[in-house]
């Protein structure tokens, strides 16, 4: 199964949720724009704890701009995952091609919604983050953990 920008998102802002939603009641909303060739534009994540009031907890602006949260909001693990994402954004599918805008609601997660969450991030962190010759031992051999040296 092939992973798309707006589900990478979703994992982000599952994992991310301890850290922004920390009464942990609400929702969480992500909004991302692509042009027409496919590019990440912007994110935006919004969050609520009381319904019909959004506060905006970061954007991630493709001006060069990077990641900037707000109104009091922080999370060093959402940006690792963020940036992880929008480096690598042409290497998720797109599941509307030209310009696109996106809206993904996310609600408390359960147990295995985080589970699975966890599990699409170590994957994408595996394919972009360690050397290529590690990756692939880890691929084949899944059951085997990496050692620090």
């Amino acid at each position: 199964m092939t992973t798309t920008l707006s589900q990478m998102f979703e994992v982000a802002a599952i994992l991310g949720w301890k850290d922004v939603m920390r009464n942990g009641t609400g929702s969480m909303q992500v909004e991302h724009h692509q042009d027409d060739a496919g590019l990440l534009e912007y994110v935006k994540i919004w969050a609520s704890s009381m319904r019909g009031h959004w506060d905006l907890v970061c954007d991630y602006g493709s001006r060069g701009t990077g990641l900037n949260f707000a109104n009091g909001f922080y999370s060093a693990d959402m940006t690792a995952m963020l940036d992880l994402v929008v480096r690598n954004q042409r290497s998720f599918s797109d599941s509307k091609p030209g310009r696109v805008a996106n809206l993904i609601q996310v609600s408390l997660p359960t147990e295995a919604e985080q589970s699975r969450a966890r599990s699409v991030m170590g994957e994408a962190m595996v394919n972009f983050l360690m050397p290529q010759g590690e990756a692939a031992i880890l691929a084949a051999c899944p059951d085997r953990r990496l050692q620090p040296r």
